[in-house]
């Protein structure tokens, strides 16, 4: 048999975005592997790298995003000689809370 390529050996799904400001990117290894995650912003600037070693048990990627301001972002995954490329956003933080809309009132 010949070898699977990286795709086959591979999977990287979509960017989901926590409550608690972590970005989630599922996935599936079927093969230990090396991965870089770049993100950029909507104007394409460089705002987050991180490296990883991942294992064939590894079914997530979690990337800290507290630091990042609101907006569109696109998560650029290299792994080997292949680029995945996933977007995502980070919302608005509303200040909803009750005490918060009381006091508004008075601002």
């Amino acid at each position: 048999m010949g070898n699977l390529s990286i795709l086959q050996e591979m999977q990287i799904n979509e960017v989901t975005v926590q409550d608690n400001g972590t970005a989630v990117i599922g996935c599936a290894f079927f093969q230990d592997a090396k991965l870089q995650i770049i993100v950029h912003d909507n104007l394409g600037r460089n705002v987050l790298s991180e490296y990883f070693h991942v294992k064939v048990s590894t079914d997530k990627l979690l990337i800290d995003t507290t630091n990042l301001k609101p907006g569109n972002f696109h998560a650029w995954v290299y792994v080997g000689d292949k680029v995945f490329i996933k977007h995502f956003s980070l919302p608005e933080v509303s200040d909803s809370g009750f005490l918060n809309k009381i006091f508004s009132k008075f601002r």
